[in-house]
């Protein structure tokens, strides 16, 4: 009875504290982040591994069955399913709940390292990966235009994608679609049979012809300028000027053994966008950061981008995971504001009086701030 006491002897004081409780409520209220999935760390970790150029009966038998064999003797594993599909292997272990994953991952790769010798020469080494919901991608963009395909593909990556990592909170920006500038060497076998040249030498002239070296330093009075000698090719006649010994002791340009062509790489993925050919940009958000304030970012930073672009450009947004998570939070919000009036209706029909109904009506929005 002393705080019922207190609280009817000293109303201003109470109605203060009640004042104090629902500003400092609110603004943690309004400063607490929110996001689409929990900080959870999951147990799962994946292996992948790439077999270049094998089908998937050889990538199962040569690859996959093998780190099956050995991530079954990692503690705490719970479960292994795996993936064999052309030139790739993926391998998933699924642990028991409440494991430390970093430890896990580390007898992941122990493991790993230990069965590596055993695989192909050809096959690359394996990347052991823990799955983490945070990683997925948070927006979607879309670049749309009246251009050729290889041009937007530029466009994307040397202009919106740079932009777009330099936002707060953005970790990544993948590209995909369009076509890729590719230069191949294609060469003669017959004339690199009459010179006596191997592939391997062609790959190793080519390689010590466009290199960027350090040579020193020299000093300017009270400065010290740091020197290096720039080789790398700027241009496809330099790659054609390229000179390749020959089994004789003579030299000979690249041009004179073989072709080579400036064009674009294959095209593997294809990516369309209400039937329209478009280059998509996959935006992922750092750990720990905030969907909701990375997506307005990137709202913004694309509204500026489409000014800059020009009229036959255009980005859009095709996926954006911030508009469920305010989606949920409205939902939440909505949820509680008729669950409060319902229970206040309750209590005014058992009470029977407004009074005491207004005094717990109250207390209700107060004791959830």
């Amino acid at each position: 009875m002393k705080l019922a006491e207190f609280a009817v002897k000293r109303p201003v004081t109470i109605l203060m504290l009640m004042a104090i409780i629902a500003v400092l409520g609110w603004i943690s209220l309004s400063r607490l982040p929110i996001d689409l999935y929990p900080d959870i760390e999951v147990p799962v970790i994946g292996v992948i591994t790439t077999y270049p150029d094998a089908g998937p009966f050889e990538v199962e038998n040569l690859v996959t069955r093998p780190m099956e064999s050995a991530m079954a003797t990692v503690n705490n594993v719970k479960n292994i399913s795996s993936i064999s599909s052309r030139s790739s292997s993926i391998v998933i272990a699924e642990f028991d709940w409440g494991i430390n994953m970093d430890f896990a991952s580390l007898d992941v790769r122990e493991k790993v390292d230990q069965v590596r010798s055993y695989l192909p020469d050809e096959a690359d080494a394996p990347l052991v990966v823990k799955f983490d919901p945070g990683t997925m991608p948070i927006m979607q963009l879309v670049l749309k235009g009246d251009r050729p395909a290889h041009e937007l593909r530029y466009i994307a990556e040397d202009t919106v994608k740079n932009r777009l990592e330099r936002l707060e909170g953005v970790a990544s920006v993948d590209v995909t679609g369009g076509q890729e500038r590719e230069i191949r060497v294609v060469l003669h076998p017959g004339l690199l049979a009459a010179h006596g040249i191997s592939i391997d030498t062609v790959s190793q002239a080519l390689r010590m012809a466009s290199l960027n070296l350090p040579a020193g330093s020299i000093q300017d009075g009270g400065l010290e300028y740091t020197l290096r000698t720039v080789g790398e090719f700027t241009s496809v006649e330099e790659i054609r000027s390229v000179k390749v010994p020959t089994s004789g002791g003579g030299l000979v340009s690249l041009a004179d053994i073989g072709e080579i062509i400036d064009g674009y790489k294959d095209i593997t993925t294809i990516s369309r966008y209400n039937g329209q050919p478009t280059i998509k940009l996959s935006i992922q958000k750092e750990a720990g950061s905030n969907t909701v304030k990375v997506a307005e970012a990137v709202r913004a930073a694309m509204e500026r981008l489409n000014r800059e672009l020009g009229s036959d450009l255009s980005l859009e947004i095709a996926m954006d995971t911030s508009v469920y998570i305010r989606e949920s939070v409205s939902g939440v919000a909505n949820n509680a504001v008729t669950g409060g009036l319902l229970a206040i209706a309750i209590l005014l029909v058992f009470l029977r009086s407004i009074r005491p109904t207004l005094v717990i009506g109250v207390a209700i929005p107060i004791s959830i701030l």
